[in-house]
């Protein structure tokens, strides 16, 4: 059996037979720093099989509401250091781990507020993108991409969030349909923003997401699922170009 099935069959296996025994609330200080948020990705998968509840969906948790001076600071070294392992392996939109960790996410009661909140959150990370961080303890530009890795991760998040919530819909004039069409127009003025700010290597896979968001909407178009207007349709192709 491959390391991946069998990793995936012993975390199914302990989930089934987690029982009443009590989560951890914390890590213990003596686990490497990118066991973190790979904790984040088990509960997450515990709770999609059904045997926790939904762990908390604030992603990054309080160190992903950074201030410009924290980036180089402890807070800011943290959060890169909790997130490296993920950042490295998901290398696809809507990668495993992303899935994940949008789970929670998907399942409270306004997910697209939610995401717009961890975005919102999110602003120092874009102008480290945009504008460099004279205070780098490395070169400029290793600091702009890692801040853009985030914010890849951020986004594929939330785009995993839309197609668990898309999933969930049947009804496409309910409440739940129009907030899902609003986080679309959200993760595209996002991905619009980014491919603005975002001159690093992480630029082409920002044009990818535009691909796919446009292929997404030509696609819902199709089915007459949600109300993705010819606006937003002309902003993706003008994208394109």
């Amino acid at each position: 059996m491959a390391p991946p099935f069998a990793d995936d069959a012993l975390i199914a296996e302990i989930g089934c037979n987690f029982g009443e025994i009590p989560l951890l609330k914390a890590n213990p200080d003596d686990v490497p720093l990118w066991e973190v948020l790979c904790y984040q990705c088990v509960l997450g998968s515990f709770a999609y099989n059904g045997h926790i509840q939904a762990p908390a969906r604030d992603i990054f948790g309080n160190e992903g509401r950074l201030l410009p001076e924290d980036w180089v600071e402890h807070k800011g070294q943290l959060l890169r250091a909790h997130a490296n392992l993920i950042v490295i392996m998901n290398k696809e939109i809507k990668g495993m781990s992303a899935n994940i960790l949008a789970y929670p996410i998907a399942q409270c009661c306004s997910p697209t507020e939610a995401w717009i909140s961890l975005w919102n959150d999110a602003i120092t990370l874009r102008e480290i993108v945009e504008f460099g961080d004279s205070d780098a303890v490395k070169d400029e530009y290793s600091s702009r991409s890692e801040a853009g890795n985030l914010l890849l991760l951020l986004f594929e998040i939330g785009l995993a969030s839309f197609y668990q919530g898309s999933a969930r819909s049947t009804d496409n004039k309910s409440s739940e349909a129009r907030s899902l069409v609003r986080l679309f127009k959200e993760l595209n003025s996002a991905t619009c923003e980014m491919r603005e700010i975002d001159s690093t290597l992480n630029h082409e896979k920002w044009l990818l997401i535009v691909q796919h968001l446009a292929i997404r909407s030509l696609n819902q178009r199709h089915q007459r699922k949600y109300s993705i207007d010819d606006a937003q349709l002309r902003t993706l192709e003008n994208l394109l170009r």
